[in-house]
């Protein structure tokens, strides 16, 4: 397994609030009102936040319930991680871990990149005689505080029910993506039971030591 140099995550910059100046400057009655057939200016929707695709190839991430998960590879939206025990695992949209031998609506998840706030995705994954249905929604961003760091991260949540008859309770995973880290940084399992959720939080974040470069020859005399 390759060395890892440690790192701890950056403070936040301080974000600026946007002007406005725009708001006073309207008449009173115009700020609540738009003329027929045309926005009222002081209700500019702001844009909901998106964000690209990035995870890192060789980062390691240490969680503090032990071991470690490295970022294997990147095929598309697909992850590719690899575990203490060389367990290796592809997680279709990074969120999404498929039973063996599964099948799915794969342009229904890969279609949940880039992110966006309120968007979310629903797809039927059936493997044998059982089904699930998934439903995946980017909920909101916000700073979350592990012991690797304080990161912006994307809260994402999967919500998988089993279909058939009698009682189908769901199992939620969510999912604290932080795109500086280029990997997930926290994740909490509810499960179908109801009982405690599982939570798992990068302890320490690892990232591959650059090579150095070949000795250049006949450079010097």
């Amino acid at each position: 397994m390759p060395s890892f140099g440690l790192v701890t995550a950056e403070p936040l910059q301080p974000v600026v609030a946007p002007s406005r100046s725009l708001v006073r400057a309207l008449p009173p009655k115009a700020r609540n009102k738009g003329t027929p057939g045309e926005p009222a200016l002081a209700r500019r929707v702001p844009p909901k936040e998106t964000q690209a695709f990035r995870f890192d190839v060789g980062t390691a991430v240490f969680p503090t319930t032990g071991g470690v998960l490295m970022t294997e590879g990147v095929d598309g939206v697909d992850v590719i991680t690899v575990d203490e025990r060389h367990h290796r695992v592809i997680h279709p949209a990074a969120f999404f871990e498929p039973h063996e031998g599964a099948q799915y609506d794969r342009s229904a998840v890969e279609g949940f990149w880039p992110l966006e706030i309120g968007k979310q995705v629903r797809f039927i994954e059936t493997a044998g005689q059982q089904r699930w249905v998934h439903v995946m929604s980017a909920i909101r961003v916000e700073k979350v505080a592990v012991p690797a760091g304080v990161f912006r991260a994307f809260v994402v949540e999967r919500r998988m029910e089993p279909l058939g008859e009698g009682p189908r309770p769901a199992t939620t995973y969510t999912y604290w993506y932080a795109p500086e880290a280029g990997a997930i940084v926290k994740t909490e399992i509810q499960p179908r039971d109801l009982k405690r959720a599982a939570t798992q939080e990068a302890d320490v974040l690892g990232y591959p030591l650059p090579q150095p470069s070949p000795p250049s020859i006949g450079a010097l005399p």
